[in-house]
């Protein structure tokens, strides 16, 4: 199954003008990969929206708990306001939305 997770912070808590947060970041990020196969999560990709304060996280997991355990152990909702959605395919969603 795949997710989405949309990260978003404020200026304040922005790794590139808080040294705490940063910290944060630089301690925890190198973790990711195990925390990934640790899970059954791959990592699709990671986008930063530097302007926004958004970061936009893509997963492919075997469950829901399975993507916010990633989110949660890898610290980055210690930091952000996390939105996690599954996604589809255009082809699915038009199943699943004309039943």
């Amino acid at each position: 199954m795949n997710f989405v997770a949309i990260a978003e912070h404020t200026p304040a808590q922005c790794p590139g003008s808080n040294d705490e947060v940063f910290e944060t970041v630089a301690s925890s990020m190198p973790s990711l990969p195990e925390l990934e196969v640790k899970h059954g999560v791959t990592n699709v990709g990671i986008h930063v929206m530097i302007g926004a304060h958004k970061i936009v996280v893509i997963l492919d997991a075997p469950s829901f708990e399975a993507a916010e355990m990633v989110l949660l152990e890898s610290k980055l909702v210690s930091w952000n306001t996390i939105q996690l959605s599954q996604t589809y395919s255009p082809e699915e969603a038009m199943k699943l939305t004309r039943i």
